[in-house]
């Protein structure tokens, strides 16, 4: 399993029943029941096509044109992404149970691999200690914003490296 697969496996889980539940908008909507296994794969598969462009996508953008233009972009996404998100679970039956924050982030651990996310911790902290840096030299509130969210970053990764080695155990 590679990154993406680790994304996207984030936005399933399994309830009580041993169903496969998809969460497109993660932990801040409602779930669908996925009723087969083609299903979850073909949810799975477009899911990780659209990470693998849009990701790289709005870091070349913000690298070479700059924020302004991904700030324009994200309404645009987000509508492109609802009604994509509507067509994929149309017909799929709605489930009360939420995703919780801890589920989502074990659940990505399981596809994540374990040097991949040791390489995302120390990059996190090495932002971190360049945002601390930037406080004192350089813009300020550029390195708040480096330490805050490379620090949740990191935190999150963390999490996930925890669960990685207690599931190898």
């Amino acid at each position: 399993m590679g990154y993406f697969d680790g994304l996207v496996d984030g936005a399933f889980k399994k309830d009580a029943q041993g169903r496969t539940l998809f969460y497109p908008w993660g932990i801040l909507g409602s779930g669908y029941v996925v009723d087969s296994e083609e299903k979850k794969n073909t949810i799975r598969e477009f899911y990780k096509k659209m990470y693998m462009i849009m990701l790289p996508a709005i870091i070349i953008i913000q690298l070479l044109i700059g924020f302004w233009v991904n700030l324009v972009l994200l309404p645009i996404y987000i509508v492109w992404y609802y009604h994509t998100s509507k067509k994929i679970t149309n017909g799929l039956e709605r489930t009360g149970e939420k995703l919780k924050v801890s589920e989502a982030y074990a659940n990505s651990a399981k596809s994540h691999n374990l040097g991949t996310l040791i390489f995302l911790e120390i990059t996190s902290v090495i932002f971190v200690l360049l945002g601390i840096l930037l406080i004192f030299i350089g813009p300020a509130i550029i390195g708040y914003l480096a330490i805050a969210l490379f620090g949740l970053c990191g935190a999150a990764i963390g999490y996930m490296i925890n669960v990685k080695i207690k599931d190898k155990s």
